[in-house]
């Protein structure tokens, strides 16, 4: 018996969300980083979020015996604006598709709508680790997220960007460096190493560097700093960072728990079909539809490089 208008729109939606959740939250590669792994991820009910990089309050001042207790005051130094940005796309689903059994082209073309629809969200969060060394993309300290030069409130600069190859030497540094940074008034930050993000084409070699017990590359069988002191770091690896995806191969990060990068999400996303009898043609569409911004507010938090891998 063919399908026909006398089915419920109800049941044939119900159907195929079943087919684009499916999909959508299809189980993904090991080790693959997910937004909630990197950004801090809210909700928002406003057209706009702001966030702002505070200057924090310096070192306390000897005090004496009947001394007042000094004043200091957190200042307000830049401003990050998140504008959320709608996305939506669709896919026909024409009666005579289903009145004559091609519920499984049907069911194919919404199950690739989901997979779409995943892709464009990884896609445009991680394009702020993509191109955090990109002079074409700078934060509200007029500088690129991964930078030598982020200006401080004392007018010296700080850098969160390490030279040179790849390697268990400079993932030490780096883990330093993490460690040692400082707001605008030289406060050291307190900072867990969590993260180190590579891009899919270096996350084997990444892991091996990460998970020995002993040093890698190394015939002294000292023990292995990271893996024995930061057994918490994790290693996880995206695609959309790396070249597959227009960035760079050579592309990684630690991350710390002080990290600012962020997402707000304006309208989660949301699915739902038109009816058939309101189409002239009788088509019908599964439509997708989702709201929301993502971007950074302070380095810190942030180490990273992409020089060329040993």
């Amino acid at each position: 018996m063919a399908l026909s208008i006398a089915f419920s729109p109800e049941t044939i939606e119900e159907g195929l969300n079943e087919v684009f959740y499916q999909a959508y939250e299809a189980q993904a590669a090991p080790g693959l980083a997910t937004i909630e792994d990197v950004f801090r991820v809210a909700p928002s009910n406003k057209h706009s979020e702001y966030d702002l990089r505070i200057a924090g309050v310096g070192e306390f001042p000897v005090k004496g015996e009947v001394g007042n207790i000094a004043e200091d005051y957190e200042e307000e130094k830049y401003k990050t604006t998140y504008n959320y940005v709608e996305f939506a796309n669709s896919v026909p689903v024409s009666y005579a598709y289903l009145n004559d059994q091609l519920y499984s082209i049907v069911k194919d073309k919404v199950g690739r709508l989901g997979i779409a629809a995943r892709h464009t969200m990884y896609k445009n969060a991680f394009k702020i680790l993509q191109r955090a060394n990109n002079t074409s993309y700078l934060g509200a300290d007029g500088v690129q997220l991964v930078d030598g030069a982020h200006p401080a409130e004392d007018g010296q600069t700080h850098s969160n960007v390490l030279t040179g190859n790849f390697s268990y030497a400079n993932l030490k540094t780096a883990i330093q460096m993490l460690m040692e940074q400082q707001d605008d008034r030289g406060i050291l930050i307190p900072q867990v190493p969590e993260l180190l993000v590579v891009a899919t084409a270096k996350f084997g070699e990444a892991t091996e560097t990460v998970g020995t017990e002993l040093t890698p590359n190394d015939a002294n069988n000292s023990f292995n700093y990271v893996s024995k002191i930061f057994p918490g770091l994790r290693v996880v690896h995206s695609p959309y960072i790396g070249a597959s995806m227009g960035g760079n191969d050579n592309n990684w990060f630690v991350l710390g728990s002080g990290r600012k990068l962020k997402k707000f999400v304006r309208f989660p996303l949301q699915t739902w079909m038109n009816d058939f009898q309101q189409s002239r043609s009788m088509t019908s569409y599964f439509n997708a539809h989702y709201g929301e911004s993502a971007g950074w507010s302070d380095y810190i938090g942030v180490v990273g490089g992409n020089a060329t891998w040993s």
